[in-house]
């Protein structure tokens, strides 16, 4: 089942993949400034990330600190 839903998958993207022209990339496509929002959300991640593996770690936060 999971074979068959993979190829399902491939088939219907391949020929989508196959029909966009190769695209170039210039020095103007990488060095783009980044907006308010781009900064916003890479600042999310991070502090996602990081109150993540705090809670990962955490037992001293899920039992209320070292007594």
């Amino acid at each position: 089942m999971a074979c068959f839903s993979v190829a399902h998958v491939l088939n219907a993207y391949v020929p989508l993949l196959k029909a966009t022209p190769p695209r170039t990339f210039d020095a103007q496509d990488v060095l783009v400034p980044a907006t308010p929002q781009d900064v916003a959300l890479i600042a999310g991640v991070v502090l996602f990330i990081l109150l993540f593996e705090h809670l990962l770690k955490g037992e001293r936060w899920m039992y209320g600190g070292s007594k």
